[in-house]
């Protein structure tokens, strides 16, 4: 801000320009009030964003998680704040009042009298009691913003497979799955649901740690390998493998085309598929490939 103020004294014409006018518009409280609604949303999404793009996720604690933000996203949807957002945001342009800030106004939604004119266009007669105030109009803005961004969430973990992911959640993380989800995991994967049943119980039985310290099904799995229990249960072992390998999110295929950008390069553009698929193999997943490095060297 202090160097556009500086720029905006300079005595080149196009740098005083472009400065002023950049630092007409950074000023101006629509932009402010702006930053407020994304700083808004931002931090209710951003670490639910970055922890369901972990390799561990599964998509029963991407759902759980969706759901706590959409919960306390659809809390602030309030009178009070709106109020602490408007009253923040009016702080700030107040600050930048010798800066040419730009008060609240609603946004022109039909044009001006004299471009009616220019047009050949009857001006139409304005009734002053129909219009909307500067607040109505911010107010609206931040609830559209909220609305949209919940109704994204809600969209992405609908569909006619819930009833089923519902159910496997049930059977991995709950002490005593009932027994119409464990009947509706049976008939849907093909699998025993009297062994499913005896299994679990024999595995809640055998591991003495609280259920609710399963943070998800990729840590019941490695758990059951390492007791050596995959051999002993293996419908209960098949199911929570089912389960850890649905994914949630699609950053795995993400990951694999922004790792083979990287490594076919322009110098690199004779490389055979198979050296390719290897190197990128390695490449995706170097956290094991440098474990196994160190251990050989």
């Amino acid at each position: 801000m202090e160097a556009l103020v500086t720029s905006s004294k300079d005595r080149d014409p196009k740098t005083y320009n472009e400065s002023n006018s950049l630092l007409h518009s950074i000023c101006d409280f629509e932009f402010v009030y702006g930053l407020m609604v994304l700083k808004l949303i931002l931090s209710n999404t951003d670490n639910s964003s970055r922890y369901q793009q972990g390799e561990q996720m599964d998509v029963i604690t991407a759902k759980k998680t969706a759901h706590a933000v959409v919960k306390t996203l659809s809390n602030c949807r309030n009178e009070e704040s709106f109020t602490q957002m408007w009253s923040h945001a009016d702080v700030i342009a107040q600050k930048n009042q010798n800066r040419n800030r730009g008060d609240a106004k609603v946004p022109r939604t039909r044009p001006s009298r004299r471009l009616q004119g220019l047009t050949g266009e009857t001006p139409a007669a304005v009734n002053d009691n129909s219009q909307q105030t500067a607040k109505d109009h911010f107010r609206i803005t931040v609830y559209t913003s909220i609305d949209k961004v919940v109704s994204e969430l809600q969209s992405r973990f609908e569909g006619n497979d819930q009833e089923v992911l519902c159910a496997l959640g049930e059977i991995v993380f709950i002490h005593s799955p009932s027994i119409n989800n464990i009947q509706t995991v049976s008939n849907f994967y093909g699998v025993d649901s009297e062994m499913l049943s005896g299994e679990k119980s024999i595995f809640e039985n055998y591991d003495c740690g609280d259920p609710c310290q399963r943070k998800n099904a990729a840590v019941m799995v490695k758990t059951m390998h390492q007791n050596g229990l995959h051999d002993i249960l293996p419908v209960l072992y098949k199911v929570a493998s089912i389960l850890a390998a649905i994914s949630a999110t699609s950053c795995s295929a993400e990951r694999s085309f922004s790792a083979r950008r990287c490594i076919k390069t322009f110098l690199r553009s004779t490389m055979g598929q198979d050296r390719l698929s290897s190197i990128a193999v390695i490449n995706i997943k170097r956290k094991y490939a440098n474990k196994t490095m160190q251990n050989d060297m």
